[in-house]
């Protein structure tokens, strides 16, 4: 068991992706972004420069490419790497607010370049939904 590098309270499951310090909760992930990740600004605009996008695949048939099906769905539900990220209730407050928002694409845009830990989550639910068809699609395109 490692204990958080932060609080030194609760034990790590996480490690900082820029400086690889181990903390416990979003909370001390952004207690150590603010004081002393060993990155500054700089650098954090230099790899959003260079962060991958996400972009949505589905089936050129499809009428909304990006829309989930059932078994879709039923991954994310058994997913503990999904289940893990929920737990943090600013996490789910960015769900929320993007769900709800007039423009969900921009916000979703500015909540990834504001918070690297949604931004992980962002990837993951991509991975997860949507690594298959882009692998079936790029098999098919060769």
């Amino acid at each position: 068991m490692v204990s958080c590098q932060v609080c030194n309270d609760a034990e790590s499951k996480y490690k900082c992706p820029k400086c690889r310090l181990q903390y416990c909760s979003l909370v001390c992930f952004k207690k150590h972004k603010e004081s002393s990740c060993s990155t500054n600004q700089q650098e954090d605009q230099n790899a959003s420069q260079f962060r991958k996008d996400i972009k949505t695949v589905g089936d050129p048939d499809d009428e909304e490419p990006s829309r989930l099906a059932p078994e879709d769905l039923r991954k994310l539900l058994q997913s503990d790497a999904i289940h893990e990220f929920l737990e943090y209730s600013q996490i789910r407050e960015f769900v929320k607010k993007v769900d709800s928002s007039p423009a969900p694409e921009k916000l979703l845009d500015a909540l990834r370049s504001e918070d690297s830990v949604f931004d992980d989550f962002t990837q993951k639910l991509v991975e997860i939904t949507f690594k298959e068809k882009l692998e079936r699609l790029q098999k098919e395109g060769k």
